[in-house]
């Protein structure tokens, strides 16, 4: 399967819905996540990765940059959203939209990514395969990365 990883500027009504019915898949609750992503890519430009193979969205990331403490050299990064639709986790989209997301931060100045996530055995050696360390956990793990 040939996959296709392209930065999103503007996320539109067909590939929002798209990224809704993954996020469906694991979360009853998903209409917040639409209406929060369509504003955060389209009117804050935070930064947003889909992956693709022909016309199937496979997953997404997205995130966004912020000064740590308002010094403008001390910026990092958060994945807000890490998705992979159940029919493609383990076939190594979830490393290439986070090794993605990784260089665009560390291209955009960040020295630092964070996120958090559910804490499960999967997602857990997940991130930490791919260089984070769990700063804390209970039912949400929050983890970070230096670049």
């Amino acid at each position: 399967m040939e996959i296709h990883i392209e930065q999103v500027f503007n996320i539109n009504d067909s590939l929002l819905l798209d990224c809704f019915y993954i996020v469906s898949e694991f979360m009853g609750d998903a209409e917040n996540f639409y209406y929060s992503v369509q504003h955060e890519v389209n009117n804050s430009k935070h930064p947003m990765f889909v992956c693709t193979s022909g016309a199937n969205v496979l997953g997404f990331v997205k995130g966004r940059l912020m000064f740590m403490g308002g010094v403008a050299d001390d910026k990092m990064a958060r994945v807000d959203h890490l998705y992979i639709s159940r029919r493609y986790q383990h076939m190594g989209v979830g490393s290439r939209l986070l090794d993605t997301y990784t260089d665009y931060a560390r291209r955009n100045g960040a020295n630092q990514i964070t996120l958090q996530t559910r804490m499960t055995p999967q997602a857990k050696n997940f991130y930490q395969k791919h260089g984070f360390e769990l700063i804390n956990a209970n039912r949400v793990g929050h983890m970070q990365k230096s670049l």
